[in-house]
Protein backbone atom coordinates (compact mmCIF):
# COMPACT_ATOMS: atom_id res chain seq x y z
CA UNK A 1 0.00 0.00 0.00
CA UNK A 2 1.61 3.13 -0.66
CA UNK A 3 1.70 6.66 1.61
CA UNK A 4 -1.01 8.13 0.05
CA UNK A 5 -3.51 5.52 0.37
CA UNK A 6 -2.41 5.05 3.85
CA UNK A 7 -2.41 8.34 4.56
CA UNK A 8 -6.40 8.71 3.34
CA UNK A 9 -6.86 5.54 5.48
CA UNK A 10 -5.77 7.46 8.44
CA UNK A 11 -7.82 10.74 7.52
CA UNK A 12 -10.98 8.86 7.18
CA UNK A 13 -10.59 6.96 10.58
CA UNK A 14 -9.60 10.14 12.42
CA UNK A 15 -12.87 11.59 10.60
CA UNK A 16 -15.27 8.48 11.67
CA UNK A 17 -13.88 8.65 15.50
CA UNK A 18 -14.35 12.55 15.77
CA UNK A 19 -17.96 12.13 14.03
CA UNK A 20 -18.75 9.19 16.43
CA UNK A 21 -17.48 11.64 19.48
CA UNK A 22 -19.36 14.45 18.37
CA UNK A 23 -22.49 12.75 17.87
CA UNK A 24 -21.59 10.70 21.08
CA UNK A 25 -21.21 14.55 23.06
CA UNK A 26 -25.18 15.59 21.52
CA UNK A 27 -26.49 13.09 22.30
CA UNK A 28 -25.54 13.32 26.10
CA UNK A 29 -26.12 17.08 25.93
CA UNK A 30 -29.46 16.36 25.01
CA UNK A 31 -30.32 14.26 27.66
CA UNK A 32 -28.77 16.80 30.36
CA UNK A 33 -31.14 19.46 28.77
CA UNK A 34 -33.79 17.77 29.70
CA UNK A 35 -33.15 17.60 33.57
CA UNK A 36 -32.00 21.07 33.68
CA UNK A 37 -34.22 24.03 35.21
CA UNK A 38 -34.83 27.15 33.08
CA UNK A 39 -31.63 29.03 33.31
CA UNK A 40 -29.26 30.43 31.21
CA UNK A 41 -27.00 27.36 31.56
CA UNK A 42 -29.74 25.45 30.12
CA UNK A 43 -30.00 28.08 27.37
CA UNK A 44 -26.06 28.42 26.33
CA UNK A 45 -26.40 24.23 26.41
CA UNK A 46 -29.31 23.96 24.20
CA UNK A 47 -27.42 26.31 21.50
CA UNK A 48 -24.06 24.60 21.53
CA UNK A 49 -26.56 21.75 21.28
CA UNK A 50 -28.14 23.07 18.17
CA UNK A 51 -24.73 25.08 16.57
CA UNK A 52 -23.41 21.40 16.34
CA UNK A 53 -26.49 19.82 15.22
CA UNK A 54 -26.04 21.53 11.54
CA UNK A 55 -23.63 18.80 10.65
CA UNK A 56 -25.89 16.19 11.04
CA UNK A 57 -28.94 16.90 11.46
CA UNK A 58 -30.27 20.56 10.60
CA UNK A 59 -34.07 20.31 11.19
CA UNK A 60 -33.17 19.35 14.86
CA UNK A 61 -30.51 21.76 15.37
CA UNK A 62 -33.49 24.43 14.33
CA UNK A 63 -35.69 23.37 17.15
CA UNK A 64 -33.07 23.48 19.36
CA UNK A 65 -31.95 27.09 18.61
CA UNK A 66 -36.02 27.89 18.19
CA UNK A 67 -36.73 26.24 21.72
CA UNK A 68 -33.45 27.83 23.35
CA UNK A 69 -34.60 31.89 21.79
CA UNK A 70 -38.10 30.98 23.45
CA UNK A 71 -36.69 30.35 26.36
CA UNK A 72 -34.11 33.31 26.36
CA UNK A 73 -37.21 36.15 25.48
CA UNK A 74 -38.73 34.28 27.96
CA UNK A 75 -36.18 35.05 30.89
CA UNK A 76 -34.95 38.15 29.31
CA UNK A 77 -31.38 36.83 28.43
CA UNK A 78 -30.30 38.89 25.90
CA UNK A 79 -26.41 36.98 24.90
CA UNK A 80 -29.47 33.34 24.74
CA UNK A 81 -31.59 35.10 22.20
CA UNK A 82 -28.66 36.80 20.06
CA UNK A 83 -26.92 33.48 20.13
CA UNK A 84 -30.60 31.77 19.29
CA UNK A 85 -30.72 34.06 16.10
CA UNK A 86 -27.23 33.50 14.82
CA UNK A 87 -27.35 29.95 15.37
CA UNK A 88 -30.96 29.89 13.72
CA UNK A 89 -29.25 31.76 10.67
CA UNK A 90 -26.35 29.48 9.90
CA UNK A 91 -28.82 26.69 9.94
CA UNK A 92 -30.95 28.09 7.54
CA UNK A 93 -28.13 28.61 5.57
CA UNK A 94 -26.95 25.44 5.16
CA UNK A 95 -30.63 25.08 4.12
CA UNK A 96 -29.98 26.55 1.48
CA UNK A 97 -33.02 29.29 3.03
CA UNK A 98 -31.20 32.65 2.67
CA UNK A 99 -33.86 34.98 3.45
CA UNK A 100 -34.38 33.78 6.78
CA UNK A 101 -30.70 32.98 7.12
CA UNK A 102 -30.17 36.59 6.53
CA UNK A 103 -33.08 37.71 8.91
CA UNK A 104 -32.01 35.94 12.06
CA UNK A 105 -28.36 37.17 11.39
CA UNK A 106 -29.94 40.79 11.60
CA UNK A 107 -31.22 40.15 14.20
CA UNK A 108 -28.00 38.23 16.21
CA UNK A 109 -26.05 41.44 15.05
CA UNK A 110 -28.70 44.12 16.37
CA UNK A 111 -28.76 42.37 19.88
CA UNK A 112 -25.17 41.88 19.51
CA UNK A 113 -24.21 45.35 19.60
CA UNK A 114 -26.95 46.20 22.13
CA UNK A 115 -25.42 44.25 24.42
CA UNK A 116 -21.67 44.54 23.31
CA UNK A 117 -21.11 40.98 22.52
CA UNK A 118 -18.03 41.42 19.91
CA UNK A 119 -17.19 37.59 19.17
CA UNK A 120 -21.37 37.16 18.85
CA UNK A 121 -21.44 40.28 16.73
CA UNK A 122 -18.19 38.99 14.85
CA UNK A 123 -19.02 35.43 14.42
CA UNK A 124 -23.27 36.74 13.29
CA UNK A 125 -21.30 39.11 10.52
CA UNK A 126 -19.03 36.41 9.66
CA UNK A 127 -22.55 34.60 8.81
CA UNK A 128 -24.18 37.19 6.81
CA UNK A 129 -21.09 37.71 4.62
CA UNK A 130 -21.46 33.92 3.89
CA UNK A 131 -24.96 34.13 2.90
CA UNK A 132 -24.33 37.07 0.71
CA UNK A 133 -21.63 34.85 -1.22
CA UNK A 134 -23.93 32.44 -1.17
CA UNK A 135 -26.42 34.47 -2.85
CA UNK A 136 -23.68 35.10 -5.70
CA UNK A 137 -23.95 38.55 -4.11
CA UNK A 138 -20.11 39.20 -3.38
CA UNK A 139 -19.90 43.01 -3.08
CA UNK A 140 -21.99 42.99 -0.53
CA UNK A 141 -20.74 39.57 1.27
CA UNK A 142 -17.45 41.80 1.40
CA UNK A 143 -19.06 44.94 3.17
CA UNK A 144 -21.71 43.91 4.97
CA UNK A 145 -22.07 46.38 7.78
Amino acid sequence: MNQKKLLFIILLLISFLSEKEARSNIQSDTLRIKTMADDTAKINLMITVAEELRDFNIEQGLSYAQKGLELSIKLNYKFGMGSAYKVLGINFYRMGIYDAALDNCLKAIGISKEIKATNLLCRSYNNIGLVYFARLEYVRSQNCK
